[in-house]
């Protein structure tokens, strides 16, 4: 089954970040069975359950009740998906491919780290995303901005699922008061080498944070560094999707 917009929109930044080989889009339930989730990823322990919805935000009648219905349908919805692809994937020993054939093993029950990511598109940037347990565990709700900035600067599975874990312990932990965005928090993040404010019950963040984070010294220098670690994620790539389309060829001798 194709891809829509929203769920390439997703894959292929998954795909850029933590490489192919991790990354699937539209796992099934089980062989030639329904679909599980929008994309997931799995390294090691660690598996991020992603769903995405794309609801446009309507413009006419009652402010209030459009974003109500919006809420139910690009978040509500999207929740309810990542809670039941994981009580699936507990019950799985492989990530069961878009096309029914098997792909990496999972970890064993007891082992797994499930991050729950819900990808909530079509509120032009209007909308506060929410977050928290949503009545059972910790559910991160992006938009289409942060998803992109989140997937493009955190580019590594480790740094990735380190941000998504010490973002929840720290929001169970204090009250945050956000005037800005997820780019904005992630900014504070990363200033602070990768760590969110110790000890404090109450931390705002204004708007503005990650374009003033963006032209610090700091920021570009490492942009510049990173660019000879890229040409080798190109490399590391094209060997993954030789291997995935099992086009690898061996030879005995050294060409």
């Amino acid at each position: 089954m194709p891809l829509n917009a929203t769920e390439e929109f997703v894959y292929q930044l998954c795909s850029k970040s933590f490489l192919s080989l991790w990354s699937y889009a539209n796992p099934r339930k089980k062989p030639n069975g329904k679909e599980l989730c929008d994309v997931l990823v799995v390294s090691g322990p660690d598996i991020i359950i992603f769903s995405v919805k794309h609801v446009n935000l309507r413009k006419e009648g009652s402010r209030e009740v459009n974003l109500e219905r919006w809420k139910r349908r690009a978040i509500e919805e999207s929740v309810s998906q990542v809670y039941g692809a994981e009580r699936i994937l507990k019950g799985l020993t492989h990530v069961v491919k878009n096309d029914s054939t098997l792909g990496v093993p999972l970890p064993q029950p007891e082992e797994i780290r499930i991050h729950r990511i819900a990808v909530a598109l079509g509120s032009d940037g209007t909308m506060g995303m929410p977050y928290g347990d949503f009545g059972k565990r910790f559910v991160h709700v992006l938009d289409e901005s942060a998803t992109e900035v989140l997937l493009s600067e955190l580019d590594t599975i480790s740094d990735f699922v380190e941000y998504l874990r010490d973002k929840e312990q720290f929001l169970r932990a204090a009250k945050l008061e956000c005037e800005g965005s997820e780019e904005d928090l992630l900014a504070g993040y990363l200033q602070h080498g990768k760590q969110f404010w110790p000890n404090y019950d109450v931390v705002m963040i204004k708007s503005g944070t990650w374009k003033a984070f963006q032209v610090l010294p700091e920021y570009t220098n490492k942009k510049t560094a990173d660019k000879e670690s890229y040409a080798w994620d190109k490399v590391i790539e094209v060997f993954c999707r030789d291997i995935l389309n099992d086009d690898l060829e061996f030879s005995s001798g050294p060409f």
